[in-house]
Formats: C-alpha cells, sequence, structure tokens
C-alpha cells in the first residue's frame, strides 16, 4: 500500500470512526455511499475536508461532481493527482 493510501486509512479509522476490518483491498473499490461505509452526505463532507486539511491539497468541484471521490482507490488517485500538480 502507498503512503498516500495508508494516510487515508488513517483518516477513515481516526476520524470517520471506520473499523479496521472494513479497511481491506476489495473494499477499495467500493463506493462510500453505500455498503459497508454507508457515509451519508456530511460524512462525505467531513471525509472531504479531512483529506484536504491531511494533505494540504484543495480537491476542485469538478473531482466531486465527475464522482471521482466517491471510493477509497478513487479518492487515493484525486489526492495524489493534485499532490503531483502541487510539485510542477
Amino acid at each position: 500500500m502507498d503512503k498516500t493510501a495508508e494516510i487515508v486509512f488513517e483518516i477513515m479509522r481516526e476520524r470517520m470512526h471506520c473499523k479496521e476490518q472494513l479497511l481491506t483491498e476489495e473494499n477499495r473499490k467500493r463506493p462510500l455511499t453505500g455498503r459497508p461505509f454507508y457515509f451519508s452526505a456530511v460524512d462525505m463532507m467531513y471525509f472531504l475536508l479531512e483529506t484536504e486539511k491531511r494533505f494540504g491539497i484543495y480537491l476542485e468541484e469538478e473531482a466531486l461532481a465527475d464522482y471521482r471521490f466517491s471510493t477509497i482507490d478513487q479518492v487515493v488517485a484525486e489526492v495524489n493527482e493534485r499532490l503531483c500538480e502541487s510539485v510542477r
């Protein structure tokens, strides 16, 4: 697991109160708003803000509108993209 994914998992454990057994490779592709996470709209907003804060990035509205923040894998990919852009 890469460092970004480790930090995203940490946010999910510490801030979103996700149980460790939910944070599996299989669940990385499942929608955060569905089974087994069941994040509400408020949860998603809190997760977004915590992610931006922890990584020191800003996720654009288009990323949310295009569902690029809807699974763990998509969150990790979007964060990595923003981090790469900030280095350029």
